[in-house]
């Protein structure tokens, strides 16, 4: 825990990044006030871990196992931290690059980090002994960088509507032009999703690195994602509608109807729900077939900023707001098959 008279003793300001631990116990958040928290997600959301950078904390991830906790920062750092079972934080590692730092994922198994700096440089770390052992020079701010399940592939995505596959044991790479987002599936490494500058969606088929399946959005992309089985893609266009896609069976996306989208979440558990944070500070929730169970207010007249299912209960919520306040929520009380109450 942070010692008294600390920035640690204050509400954190400026959520960046906010993520469940993968046994659903705990809540991270990043924050431009340079700190990283931990809040146990009860009623009052008790803080029970803090730590610091020198500056901005602008991403965050959890490791598969939830022991560590990997955070990115504008003072050219990233930090390895290690989380006890209740919920405190000490710092591990310290990998320090010569840019700003705005992004990183984990692999999958947990073994490799994977960073990225305002200045293009993508780096692969082993989580093992903390050595760098690949460097791409990208040579653009990368904004987004995300391991296909096996851990094979490394997607990159940059400000400059380019992104690429780097299959990054081999350095092998396969371009992606005028892509401003994307996303592997969930269920395998077979599929890759991507969004384009010109409002076009596609699926590919990572063997053949071939487009099977392609539709427009009408609209700028913002995020795309595929939800946990990989049957559905959601869409968010910078208009803030939000599109799902049962991209096997349907030629159209079907919009989430009367809804102006900013950030939005799948349940991971039974994979039946939808979460969105929407830009009048509502919460909703939608069945995977695109129909609204149930709309919550917020109550806090702020900006909200992220959202996230609780990967182990599913009628719990945490959501973000620009002011630094992350709620938990019950949504419903009971789910019994096609019954919310």
């Amino acid at each position: 825990m942070a010692k008294p008279n600390t920035i640690c003793d204050s509400r954190a300001l400026d959520v960046s990044e906010m993520a469940f631990s993968p046994d659903g116990r705990y809540i991270a958040t990043a924050s431009l006030d340079n700190t990283v928290r931990v809040l146990e997600p009860t009623s009052n959301n008790k803080p029970v871990g803090c730590g610091s950078h020198q500056d901005g904390v602008v991403a965050l991830k959890f490791s598969p196992n939830g022991e560590k906790i990997a955070t990115a920062s504008l003072d050219g750092n990233v930090r390895l931290w290690k989380m006890d079972a209740k919920g405190s934080i000490s710092p591990l590692n310290l990998l320090e690059h010569t840019n700003y730092v705005v992004t990183l994922a984990f692999s999958p198994e947990g073994n490799y980090l994977a960073t990225a700096t305002a200045g293009g440089s993508v780096r692969v770390w082993d989580t093992n002994n903390f050595q760098e052992i690949k460097l791409q020079q990208y040579n653009e701010y990368v904004r987004a960088v995300s391991f296909s399940l096996d851990g094979k592939y490394l997607a990159i995505v940059g400000l400059n509507n380019k992104a690429q596959v780097w299959e990054w044991q081999t350095d092998k790479t396969m371009p992606l032009n005028n892509v401003v987002a994307v996303a592997f599936s969930s269920k395998d490494s077979k599929y890759l999703a991507t969004a384009d500058a010109n409002g076009n969606a596609q699926v590919w088929d990572t063997t053949t690195f071939q487009v099977i399946k392609q539709v427009n959005l009408e609209a700028y992309p913002v995020a795309i994602n595929f939800s946990p089985e990989g049957k559905y893609l959601l869409l968010l266009g910078s208009d803030k509608k939000a599109k799902l896609w049962e991209w096997e069976k349907q030629n159209t996306p079907q919009p989430l109807e009367h809804d102006r989208v900013v950030a939005f979440a799948f349940s991971s558990n039974s994979r039946k729900f939808i979460a969105t944070a929407n830009a009048d500070s509502t919460i909703k929730i939608w069945n995977n077939n695109g129909r609204l169970i149930k709309d919550l207010p917020d109550n806090n007249n702020n900006s909200l900023v992220a959202i996230a299912f609780n990967p182990k209960d599913e009628k719990q919520l945490a959501v973000a707001s620009a002011d630094g306040i992350v709620k938990t929520r019950k949504w419903c009380n009971f789910i019994i098959g096609d019954w919310i109450l």
